[in-house]
């Protein structure tokens, strides 16, 4: 069963004292994951760039948690969400001349 918030959406990643948990079943992970020709799971620029954004957001929310209500992190989410989005619509651009 995968980890949700309390509006029922599926969170790509928590924060536990100083360690983001990602969720490597979240869709969003499965879509980055490469695997090689001999079958394990490779990282590339998209994974690392999907796994940089969910641990910037989790420390900018701690950062600010001290002023900032929920809305703030939803916010973060929603942003994190929103570039993740993009970032798929653009890949097909991947290899392309400028």
């Amino acid at each position: 069963m995968p980890h949700t918030d309390l509006n029922g959406i599926q969170l790509r990643s928590v924060m536990s004292g100083n360690t983001v948990h990602i969720f490597r079943k979240h869709e969003d992970f499965q879509t980055r994951v490469k695997s090689s020709p001999k079958g394990h799971e490779e990282v590339n620029q998209r994974l690392i760039n999907y796994i940089a954004m969910e641990v910037s957001m989790h420390y900018l929310n701690r950062k600010t948690n001290h002023i900032a209500d929920d809305s703030n992190e939803n916010r973060s989410r929603n942003f994190v969400t929103t570039v993740l989005r993009l970032e798929e619509k653009l890949k097909s651009l991947d290899g392309t001349k400028i």
